[in-house]
């Protein structure tokens, strides 16, 4: 324990305490702090490589390898949303783990939405919003058994549901005149 000036105690961590009893010269106290340190310096993020190393150039699709799910789709809300007549929203299902509860409907995919179609007879046009559900996944990610069959229960009705693992597919899809 340490007093403070506040004149409250603190509890000292492991570290201080080494640090502490290698000051006292404590036998065995200076390998345990050696040993400490190493063990830091293992988790210490590795250096940047130096500028155009042509031995630590990376991948040329490393970027799109790192890629994080959150990322694939906020890239893919915002390339479909410029689609004209399109609109998708994110959406979320919660887990309570203290209610060991799903809040929402299982195989509820990642983005869902409408994309207005206009069909014409003559001089008379009539629009009407298509249902939308895309399911992103990244790297090796699959469809689970609630997700699949939440896509194909959509097409089955005449909505346009898809598993993306780009922005770039999605918006091909979008762009497909029903």
């Amino acid at each position: 324990m340490t007093k403070l000036a506040s004149g409250l105690q603190r509890r000292e961590s492991r570290r201080e305490a080494g640090i502490r009893a290698a000051e006292q010269d404590r036998p065995g106290s200076r390998r345990r702090i050696e040993h400490r340190a190493q063990d830091i310096s293992v988790w210490r993020r590795p250096k940047r490589p130096p500028a155009g190393d042509a031995r630590f150039d990376l991948h040329p699709l490393a970027p799109l390898l790192k890629r994080t799910h959150a990322d694939l789709v906020r890239e893919v809300i915002r390339a479909c949303n410029l689609v004209p007549g399109v609109f998708l929203f994110p959406v979320d299902v919660a887990r309570a783990k203290a209610f060991k509860r799903t809040l929402g409907m299982t195989g509820t995919p990642d983005l869902l939405g409408w994309k207005v179609v206009t069909i014409s007879y003559g001089s008379v046009a009539l629009a009407y919003p298509l249902f939308v559900a895309f399911e992103c996944k990244v790297g090796r990610d699959r469809l689970r058994p609630g997700q699949r069959a939440f896509l194909d229960k959509l097409r089955a009705v005449g909505g346009l549901a898809a598993e993306i693992r780009s922005a770039e597919e999605a918006v091909r899809l979008l762009k497909v005149r029903r």
